[in-house]
């Protein structure tokens, strides 16, 4: 399904494992409570998308616009998101293991209340990323380089 047209669509609650959204225009979709799992959606764009209570993973957004997206409650792990758009994205109360940022552009990003695994193994990475009044679990704002 690379490069399918599914803007504004309601795909709630759908099963889109081993699937291949490659380019994929999933912008403002409703996808609340969605299962990805082993899916592939690079350069895909998501922006507006709601994601709320969705389960994501082992699967690939590298170069995806995901800004703006929605992932409260969702459940994020073995995951990276590598060169992706999360400007204004929302993680509020969303648990995170094993997830990577990497060269990801976190602007306005809201993780507060987010449950980040902190073991070193299983953890949540940040490498290379922008932060720009970014809201952390604990309600603090990153705004720097690391």
């Amino acid at each position: 399904m690379g490069g399918v047209i599914l803007r504004d669509a309601d795909l709630t609650n759908l099963d889109l494992s081993e699937s291949n959204f490659v380019g994929a225009d999933l912008s403002n979709a409703r996808m609340r409570g969605v299962r990805i799992f082993q899916s592939v959606f690079n350069y895909a764009n998501l922006s507006g998308a709601d994601l709320a209570g969705a389960s994501l993973v082992e699967s690939d957004f590298y170069c995806a616009d995901l800004s703006r997206v929605k992932l409260r409650n969702a459940r994020i792990r073995s995951m990276g998101f590598v060169r992706t758009n999360l400007t204004e994205a929302t993680f509020k109360r969303a648990r995170l293991g094993s997830v990577s940022f990497e060269k990801t552009e976190l602007i306005r990003t809201d993780f507060r209340e987010a449950k980040f695994r902190d073991d070193r193994v299983f953890g949540v990475n940040f490498r290379d990323c922008l932060f720009e009044e970014t809201l952390m679990p604990d309600g603090t704002i990153l705004s720097s380089d690391i």
